[in-house]
């Protein structure tokens, strides 16, 4: 069905590197949308099922993209994002609801995948591709900023898929006629890790995967119950979920045979809650969208629950301080990774593309870690402004800009304070217009969830006097963090006082 989809997009009159956007929750026409994108020698833009109708425009726009391939849940937005940008582009449609039947000018999947095609169709999609061109422009926040596209081209994604698929870091077996790993497809296919190492490499391994829309604990209990052999992708949340709740059960662990925990930072402490209730292997690892993703994994023999793991296979790893120069074993710094899943840089902006990859092909992450004399890294914090919500990064930069387009607002500070659930949430300080008595917190959040996805909704609103800049006019962000920590014991000891 990717062959016959990729043919038909060929003749649809998509030429090689033009952009289409697939916009889906986890559905399977996502696996088959993605894979006959790339195999027509396109390139496939995932954006999040939950973008907002501005964060579409953004990344249409950005990316210049010919088509979009969506459902007709989404098509409302999908619709309205053209309207405003008032551009021409195809729209796929990937289920035929009543509800489009009356909508002009959307093509419907199914009639490409079913359809009887010329065979030179066909033979053209194998032919347009070349190992270096791009087959993903994936959306990252980068080091700073708006949202920045990822370059990853055919060969970065063949490594990155068979380095996950090394017999000592591979969670799912091979497949043969007596076993099959069953893979959950829960986090969402427009994230890098998921996209990669959910769902690409769970099919090079020939694993079945169960697409799970939108998490729902009855749902997600079904499934622990119903599969054997189940290889579990999550975030903490759902990993807390697992340890803590009543309605988990001994017979909806039983069937669980490893856990990868994927996103936000995760405490060993979780894990151990977890491991009272089952003996399985559940391991963190690290990467970003730049690395596609991965960097480090634990083996399958790893018992130590706070590294992140050694570098996959083909990948150099130092740690630096601020001046660049590599440090030793045990000694806190920037963590930086070279190897053949690296990115091939930012579309569109080479200058960020060399702040993040410097002349000797060097990953600089932005996060502080260190190794021990084994090489195996840890991570102690991080570098960035940016925010790491369930795994996603939200640049405070973006959300800044967003409030100052408020007509209350007259300027504003976000910064990430840790939250056990989401590992950070975002917290805005806001310096009013016109005095802190008509401007609610309340306003501020609603604004917000109004414009972006509910990753980056503000979950905190300090209303301040003025927000603290330096000289040059940056925002100090890491006074807002003192000032934070300030509030933050004030509170607690009025809590204690008063009780």
């Amino acid at each position: 069905m990717a062959s016959k989809f990729a043919a038909s997009l060929i003749r649809m009159g998509l030429r090689p590197m033009d952009v289409v956007t697939i916009i889906l929750p986890n559905v399977p026409e996502f696996p088959i949308a993605v894979l006959g994108v790339i195999e027509a020698g396109l390139i496939a833009s995932p954006a999040s099922a939950l973008y907002s109708v501005d964060e579409i425009c953004f990344q249409i726009s950005d990316s210049n993209s010919k088509c979009i391939v969506t459902n007709s849940a989404l098509l409302p937005k999908v619709l309205e994002a053209k309207n405003k940008l008032q551009k021409s582009i195809y729209t796929i449609c990937v289920d035929n609801s009543s509800e489009i039947s009356n909508v002009s000018n959307i093509i419907h999947f199914s009639d490409l995948v079913f359809q009887k095609l010329d065979n030179s169709f066909a033979q053209r999609a194998g032919q347009r591709i070349n190992l270096d061109d791009t087959a993903f422009l994936l959306y990252s926040s980068g080091t700073t900023g708006l949202p920045k596209g990822v370059h990853h081209t055919h060969r970065t994604l063949s490594a990155s898929i068979e380095q996950v698929s090394q017999p000592e870091l591979s969670y799912i077996g091979e497949t043969s006629g007596e076993h099959q790993n069953v893979v959950s497809g829960m986090l969402p296919f427009a994230h890098i890790y998921s996209l990669c190492v959910v769902l690409l490499h769970s099919l090079r391994k020939g694993a079945k995967v169960v697409t799970i829309p939108k998490f729902n604990s009855e749902t997600f209990l079904k499934l622990l119950e119903k599969y054997k052999e189940l290889v579990l992708h999550c975030v903490p949340r759902v990993l807390l979920f697992l340890a803590n709740h009543a309605q988990v059960k001994t017979k909806h662990l039983e069937n669980i045979r490893s856990i990868i925990i994927g996103g936000a930072p995760c405490g060993a402490s979780d894990i151990e809650r977890l491991l009272r209730r089952i003996k399985i292997p559940i391991v963190k690892g690290y990467g970003m969208t730049e690395s596609s993703p991965l960097l480090t994994l634990p083996t399958l023999k790893n018992t130590d629950l706070k590294t992140i793991g050694s570098p996959v296979s083909n990948t150099l790893a130092k740690v630096v301080d601020a001046s660049n120069k590599e440090l030793g074993a045990g000694e806190v710094g920037e963590m930086c990774f070279k190897g053949p899943q690296v990115m091939k840089g930012y579309y569109k902006n080479p200058k960020a593309t060399r702040e993040t990859i410097d002349e000797g092909g060097w990953l600089h992450t932005g996060d502080m870690g260190y190794f021990n004399k084994e090489g195996t890294f840890y991570i102690v914090g991080r570098k960035k402004d940016l925010i790491k919500v369930k795994g996603f990064q939200v640049a405070p930069a973006e959300l800044e800009a967003l409030l100052r387009n408020h007509p209350l607002v007259n300027e504003a500070g976000v910064i990430g304070v840790p939250c056990p659930v989401k590992g950070e949430k975002p917290v805005a300080f806001v310096e009013p217009k016109s005095g802190p008595n008509k401007l609610k917190p309340s306003d501020i959040k609603d604004y917000v969830a109004s414009h972006v996805i509910a990753y980056k909704w503000i979950d905190e609103v300090i209303i301040v006097d003025s927000v603290p800049r330096n000289p040059s006019g940056k925002i100090q962000h890491r006074q807002l963090a003192e000032e934070y920590k300030v509030l933050l014991s004030k509170n607690s000891h009025n809590l204690s006082t008063n009780s």
